[in-house]
């Protein structure tokens, strides 16, 4: 984090502008954490600390806008965290034009970390230069350390995409990690099949947390995956 030695501060936020992901390890399991990078007034209109001590103006920020922003922040790294452990079923089906095929991604968890999970915990919140860094925690079961050690092997491809969406809020940053996974899977695949099949069906997994930026009135996200294709479906032949 910032600023060692910087005190605790109180949770809140507007936007998730990126996020890193380090592994630390206890006796008894490991723990997933996750870096949130927001900037105040982007999602959640909430209030702009206050010059020098990073404290909000007293009696601008309540409990229930406080707590609105928490959730979206546990909301992201819920599934962040799932798609490093579990990861995602896909269906992809490129572009053909001249069969009249539009592009179609569909993307599903493998498992869903459940909603309020006790394993994801808010670690550490501060505001340094009108900027909010909070810190959440997932502590892995040792099945779900195996699980994310599983997709580290040398039989599966690592592949990287960048996208945009252009909706503001969670909702675009959703769009935005979604479209840059197909962007993952849609160039890696552009670089080793020349004809374009009519499906591919695989699974994948975050590698690590998507990089996210604001972009224009939306937001920008960076993908880099584990990547397994289990069927190639091609066009049948005229």
């Amino acid at each position: 984090m910032p600023c060692p030695g910087t005190s605790l501060r109180h949770l809140t936020a507007a936007s998730v502008l990126l996020m890193t992901v380090v592994t630390a390890s206890t006796p008894a399991q490991e723990v997933l954490r996750g870096e949130f990078r927001a900037e105040p007034g982007w999602d959640y209109h909430l209030a702009e600390p206050v010059e020098g001590d990073g404290v909000p103006p007293s009696g601008t920020l309540t409990r229930e806008r406080e707590e609105e922003a928490v959730r979206a922040m546990l909301e992201e790294a819920r599934w962040t965290f799932g798609g490093i452990i579990y990861g995602f079923d896909f269906l992809y089906e490129p572009a053909d034009p001249d069969r009249g095929n539009p592009e179609l991604f569909i993307l599903e968890p493998r498992h869903a970390l459940p909603t309020g999970d006790p394993s994801l915990t808010v670690a550490e919140t501060l505001w340094v230069d009108k900027t909010l860094y909070v810190q959440i925690d997932y502590h892995m079961s040792p099945v779900q350390a195996l699980r994310r050690d599983g997709w580290r092997s040398a039989a599966l491809s690592v592949a990287g995409g960048t996208d945009v969406s252009d909706m503001p809020g969670p909702g675009g940053r959703a769009s935005a990690r979604e479209n840059a996974l197909r962007r993952a899977v849609r160039d890696h695949l552009r670089a080793r099949i020349y004809r374009p099949p009519r499906r591919i069906e695989g699974r994948l997994a975050l590698a690590e947390p998507c990089r996210m930026a604001i972009a224009g009135g939306g937001w920008r996200a960076s993908a880099r995956i584990y990547l397994d294709i289990r069927d190639i479906t091609d066009w049948p032949t005229p």
